[in-house]
């Protein structure tokens, strides 16, 4: 069994941190595996870091993005759509094991009428948490560059 912290990635009341990324309404608190726990001896929000992002999942860089589609086009640098995924935890003998994460990267086309598909990447539950805060790095940096 995982034990759960009080200590959270962000406020599950609240949007994204402004200094997020990518914009993590309230409505993923499950995949950042943030929870309220009703129980002793931990009741409150509490999160283990059970990663849990999974197909169909669509996370953009603004707020914009979750309200008129409109005004997110004109807003939106970066989109993502995952299209498949494995739940981070805990593996066999207590081992971590990040999952998986593969989604397709969308940005608005030069009219800002439509997303368009740019390319496929793929890295683990833990990987993609952090680029959510703390943005591209390495590899996915250097291919996101040629398209925002």
């Amino acid at each position: 069994m995982t034990r759960r912290s009080r200590v959270l990635l962000k406020d599950p009341d609240l949007g994204s941190p402004k200094s997020w990324f990518m914009c993590v309404p309230p409505a993923f608190n499950e995949a950042l595996d943030i929870k309220q726990n009703c129980g002793a001896p931990n009741p409150g929000w509490t999160e283990s870091g059970a990663f849990a992002f999974k197909s169909g999942d669509r996370l953009y860089n603004c707020t914009e993005a979750y309200s008129s589609w409109g005004d997110a086009l004109r807003a939106m640098k970066l989109g993502v759509f995952i299209q498949s995924a494995s739940s981070a935890g805990m593996g066999e003998g207590g081992s971590r094991y990040g999952g998986t994460v593969q989604f397709v990267v969308l940005t608005p086309d030069e009219e800002r009428s439509r997303l368009v598909e740019r390319f496929e990447y793929s890295m683990s539950q833990d990987e993609f948490v952090r680029m959510i805060i703390e943005g591209a790095v390495g590899d996915f940096a250097e291919r996101l560059s040629t398209h925002i």
